[in-house]
């Protein structure tokens, strides 16, 4: 299913909670959280919860970006 953003631009096909759970190896109920708490944005569609490709991506991204400054060796001043 593909639906478009309120500028008709498409924002690509939309998943169920338990494909992204799926794909990204977590629980449904992380996702949930993850909507819930703003972090991942959904739509809800006859009461249930979609979650469009884009912002699926989107939201991987802000982890990447979150992980990698987690990672980032700290400078050491001698």
């Amino acid at each position: 299913m593909t639906i478009a953003d309120n500028h008709g631009q498409s924002i690509g096909p939309m998943l169920t909670v338990s494909e992204v759970a799926n794909q990204l190896n977590v629980s449904r109920a992380l996702i949930y959280r993850e909507v819930k708490s703003k972090r991942l944005s959904a739509y809800r569609i006859r009461g249930r919860i979609r979650i469009s490709t884009m912002d699926l991506s989107h939201y991987l991204t802000q982890q990447h970006d979150r992980s990698t400054d987690v990672l980032r060796p700290q400078k050491k001043h001698f």
